[in-house]
Parts: C-alpha cells; structure tokens; sequence
C-alpha cells in the first residue's frame, strides 16, 4: 500500500520555459494557485468540503466556485472490505507524511527537513491551503458511503460534478521528475558554452577531456555538473518520469479516467512534484489536453487497461463519460456484472462505429498501464480472475466488434458517414459493400514462392534526372474497368540496390495482397513524378495474421477518415461458422478512392 507523502518544497515547470524545466518553490509558485475568488457554476455538488476547518458543508451556503479530488482510493488508507454489508472501508491510519523544510536553526543542527505524520483530510487540507483552494469536492467526505440511494443519486451526476469543477487536483504518489537528458550535439554545445564561461576552452583540445566529454556514459555527469556549478543548481532540467507516472495506480483506476477527460484543467501533484496537465507532454497523455480529439476510440485505448475495486464500477464510471448512455445505465451493484457490460457496449456501438478502431497491442505505455492493474485493488478478495497478457477487459466475455482482443487507437479524430448498422443484443449487425478473400490463384500466394528475381532491377539513375522511384503492382479487378496501383516500396536518389530488409518487406506485402487481388507478377518501377494514382495498403493493424484456409472481409462500406492525415481504414472481419468476428483495420494510404468506382453488392454481415 501506498501513503501519500507532500512535500511544502515543491518542483513546478516554469511557465516560460521548455515543458522539461523545472525549479524549486516553497510551497508552491504563485502562477499554480487557484484563483481567491472562483465564480459559481450553475451546477453545484449536493455537499462540499470546507478546507479551512475540514467540515462538509451544504452547496447551496456556498457562494462560490469549488475544485474537486482525484485520487486512488487505496492510496488514502487501508482499504477493506465489510463482510457484513459487503461494501468497501477506508481505515485512515495515519501514516499520510507531510515534508516541512528545516528552518536556517535546524539546518545548522543538521536537521534538513522535519517529517510529520497526519491523517489523509490533513493531507488535502495543507494541499488546499498551499493551493489556494477553499471549498473541494471528494467522494470519501461528499458521499455518505452508508447509503445506498445518496451513492446512486451522486454516482448519476458524477460528470456534473467534475465538469463544473474549477480544477481538479490529482494525487498521483508515483509523480517523480528526472534530469532531462538532450541528444549528443547539445550536451557538446553547452559543455562548449560553459567551457568559455569558465575561459579554459583550451582544456577541449586535451585528449583527456575529449575521452571524458565523448564517453557516452559519462556525458550526462560532466554538462550536469558544470551546468550546476556555473549557472547554480536551479538551471538544470528535469522532466516527468512518464514511465513512472503511465505504472501508476492512478494511472490504473476507472474513476481517475472519466475525472481527467471531463475535468476542465488538472493540477497533478506528487511528493515534491506539481504540474498542471498543459504541460504534461501531449504524445504520451494527450487526453489531458482539451483540444484533443478524444473519440470512442481512445477511451476505450485508455479504459480497457485499468480497473476498479468494483466490477460494477467500471461501467459506471465509464457510462459517466457519455451522459446520454449513463440515463439508460441502471445504478445496482447486485446486477449480472456481465451483462451489465453488454448492455454498456451495445449502448456504445448505438452511439459511436468508432468501437471498432482498433488493432493489436503495441505501444509500450498501454502495456506498463496493464503489467500491473489487478494487482493495484486495494483489498483483497476472490473475485480476481486471470487474464491473458494482464488486460484487464480480457477477463470478461465479450463480442470481438467491442476491441476485447485488441488496443484501440490511442490518438482519436476517426469518423464515418456509415449508418445502416444495428446492434441486437451481442451482434452488430452491418449492412455495407465489402472485399472477401475469393482465393484467387497466383504464383505468389505464399512467403517461400516470391523469389527476388520476381522483383525487377533497380531503374538507373541518371543526373538531374528522377530522384524517387516507386515499385507497384498493376492489378485490374474484375469489379472494375479501371486499371489499378498498389505501392510496395519506395528508393530515394542514390540507391543502388534493395536491401535485405526492403525485399522482406516485398515478400511480406505480396502474400497479404493476395487474399483479396489477383497478383500476378506484374511488378515495375515507376517515377514517383508520375500522375497515376498509387495506394499503399497496410494489413499491419490486425490482431492475427492472414491463414490460408480462413474467409476475411474488408468492410469497404465502412470509411474512417480524420482531418491528421490522409490514410483512410476499414474494418476487418474473419468468418467464424455462420457469424463473422473483427480481427482489425486495414489502412489505405495516398489512393483514399481506390474501391470508389468497384462495383460491390451489399449485404449484411453479423459480428459477434
């Protein structure tokens, strides 16, 4: 278990400055408090906490705005579960820490900092203060966890609640910094700098600095401790262990996830770190930036990695998110937790066809968030069941259309115009044109049957002449009265040669293809200033590969397009007896019309 450790000497991101740089303030930077006075939203919690004095207070005696806490509840004390009424108990023991700085006496005793030990209220009361922060709003303290009908009743407004906050403060214990690390041009430019600061430049031409400044493990040591020693301690750059944070327990819990995407700004505050979600880097937690596309798609990127302490939970926190959905969710934690997700994800493909974005697991952050989700509960009982690569969804029983046996995409904007679909019970149904796999005959059916003389040579380059060259496959479909190019590999000027790595991917590209086009070899070279339309297709986002004896479909019917960039995807779907299951999305780049003039029949395929 972990206790929440606060320190009153804080590192914050300087605002004018790069994301990475950090300084030290005591307590915090006026720029990180909240406003004195906040205006009072329209919507206000049934209580909120006075911070002042600790005391829970009825919203309407309040006349301003409020903050509200994100926190993981097993981090607030020990956590256990009643036998008697099953629900779940915090025992607040104590052992929270607040760090105060020594004063100028005791650092000459040698006393550098002075520990105190404190409940969690005190914990949030001395972040409050140092904050600026009057009235809060946590569940511990707002929700009398006794009853029954007050839980349901704020577990329905629950996204009120956090939207109308001002901010929400997330206690993240995990939130460490380490030193920023710049590539090897930079270290040698400030090393260079500094060097002339000190006006012993001439020390650079000795061999033993230019063997102590090249060795990569030694870099770091030798720009950090000059960095300090001529410009002081403050001026070096730290940045946020992501790697830290992404394994958090906050990181891991369902709740934390619908507060952070219906908050309006988050402040995230650890041990001795604190940093507005603004700064926090955009490629690694983007849904903490407002003007992210945050779709169907990457929440569920986000939510089939994390848990709850009740199953019930996670869809009611999830359903949260949607509040249309969240009125057609019934609050009873006695209900088949089963099929209470069926009814959450049929609700969710009604909404958004987005449910199907998906592919197989590969960013490395998604599986730091799951290594250790279920092992994050707080309390132990015996409803822990195994699940496959530690994914936390892969535990319940649900169709493939919900993204169960993939990761969906992380960064969202994926739409379509596609709307004559229907979701009976387990199975969507969709009505739409579509690719099978006919099982053309060709020579290149298979990996070991391409051989690299099948590639033609490498055109010659001449001077001033053709820089780029694209290698393609010329196809015409028997759908079609228009010829077709499918891209396979692009050289740059200058290159003599394929390497080995470019003809495995020919080699890979080929086979895929042939499931659904008549290949032939008919492969050529053609400058890549040519008008003819080229389509790279990709088989990449799968969550298997192709086999020989099965029957797949690419939905061509269903088009998903985002304004990032020009690729267009469409569902995969492999048939399974009489019903189909989706295994992914195949991506199109360059051609975005390359099945628009197909002639295709529709039909209706149902996927469980």
């Amino acid at each position: 278990m972990t206790y929440i450790t606060y320190s009153k000497k804080r590192f914050a991101p300087e605002l004018d400055e790069s994301p990475g740089y950090f300084k030290r303030y005591t307590p915090v930077p006026p720029a990180d408090k909240v406003p004195s006075t906040l205006d009072r939203p329209q919507f206000m919690p049934s209580y909120l906490v006075r911070t002042s004095d600790m005391v829970v207070v009825q919203s309407s005696e309040v006349q301003e705005g409020y903050c509200a806490l994100s926190y993981s509840w097993n981090q607030s004390g020990k956590v256990v579960k009643n036998v008697t009424t099953g629900n779940t108990e915090r025992n607040d023991e104590g052992k929270h820490k607040i760090v105060y700085p020594a004063t100028r006496l005791q650092k000459i005793l040698k006393f550098l900092k002075l520990t105190k030990s404190v409940t969690f209220e005190k914990v949030i009361q001395e972040i409050c203060k140092d904050f600026n922060i009057k009235y809060i709003w946590y569940d511990q303290m707002c929700i009398n966890q006794n009853d029954d009908e007050e839980k349901r009743c704020e577990i329905r407004q629950m996204h009120k609640i956090y939207k109308n906050a001002h901010c929400t403060i997330a206690l993240v214990p995990e939130l460490t910094k380490i030193p920023f690390k710049p590539d090897f041009a930079i270290r040698a430019l400030l090393l260079s700098i500094i060097l002339k600061r000190l006006s012993v430049s001439e020390l650079v031409t000795t061999p033993s600095v230019l063997e102590l400044v090249t060795t990569q493990s030694t870099q770091t040591m030798v720009v950090t401790k000059l960095l300090s020693f001529v410009l002081g301690n403050d001026f070096w750059s730290y940045e946020i262990d992501y790697d830290h944070f992404l394994g958090s327990q906050w990181m891991k819990r369902m709740w934390t996830l619908e507060e952070t995407l219906l908050s309006r700004n988050m402040l995230f505050v650890g041990p001795y770190v604190n940093c507005w979600s603004n700064r926090m880097s955009k490629e690694i937690f983007p849904i903490c930036h407002r003007e992210f596309d945050c779709d169907v798609a990457t929440i569920l990127h986000y939510a089939h990695a994390r848990t709850s302490t009740k199953e019930h939970d996670r869809v009611f926190a999830l359903a949260n998110i949607f509040p249309e959905i969240m009125e057609q969710i019934t609050i009873d934690y006695n209900q088949d937790i089963e099929e209470l997700m069926m009814r959450f994800y049929y609700l969710l493909a009604k909404k958004d066809l987005s449910i199907l974005c998906f592919g197989p697991y590969t960013d490395h952050g998604y599986k730091t968030m799951c290594k250790t989700a279920f092992n994050n509960r707080g309390i132990e009982d015996d409803t822990k069941r195994g699940t496959e690569n530690g994914i936390p969804i892969k535990k319940y029983d649900l169709p493939s259309w919900t993204g169960v046996n993939g990761e969906h995409y992380k960064y969202g904007g994926y739409e379509t115009c596609m709307n004559n679909y229907m979701v009976i019970e387990e199975t969507l149904q969709v009505t739409c044109c579509g690719i099978p796999n006919r099982r053309y005959y060709t020579e290149m059916l298979d990996f070991q049957s391409i051989a690299f003389e099948d590639i033609p040579s490498l055109p010659q380059q001449k001077l001033n002449g053709e820089g780029c060259w694209t290698l393609v496959i010329r196809l015409r479909l028997p759908d079609s009265s228009n010829e077709k190019l499918i891209g396979l590999y692009k050289i740059r000027r200058g290159d003599t040669q394929l390497f080995p790595g470019a003809y495995v991917d020919i080699m890979v590209s080929i086979p895929n293809l042939s499931h659904f086009f008549q290949i032939k070899k008919n492969l050529q070279w053609i400058p890549e200033s040519s008008d003819l339309p080229v389509a790279w297709f990709s088989f990449d986002d799968l969550t298997e590969v192709f086999q020989a004896d099965r029957q797949y479909v690419i939905l061509t019917g269903v088009r998903f397009t985002t304004h990032k960039n020009d690729t267009v995807r469409y569902p995969v779907i492999k048939r399974n007896q009489d019903y189909y299951e989706a295994i992914g999305m195949c991506s199109v780049k360059d051609d975005n019309h390359f099945f628009d003039d197909l002639i295709l029949e529709e039909r209706m395929f149902e996927i469980r």
